[in-house]
């Protein structure tokens, strides 16, 4: 997949707070503990979060490489 493919996916599928998550975590390299203070949510929440993301996104790209 592309990453433009990546980047319309993130914007499309994800809600603003999990946005929020990937671009903080990922690009402002915040940590887990910071992201949670931003939010206002705890740092497992915000771990619990970013798990279940990597998981869709690995979700996505599967059914991509599978042509579904």
């Amino acid at each position: 997949m592309p990453a433009r493919d990546i980047q319309k996916w993130l914007g499309r599928e994800l809600s603003r707070s999990e946005r929020l998550i990937i671009w903080l975590y990922y690009f402002e390299s915040l940590t887990m503990k910071e992201i949670g203070q931003t939010l206002g949510i705890c740092e497992g929440r915000v771990s619990q979060i970013h798990a279940l993301l990597l998981g869709r996104m690995r979700a996505t790209l599967v059914r991509e490489q599978d042509g579904r």
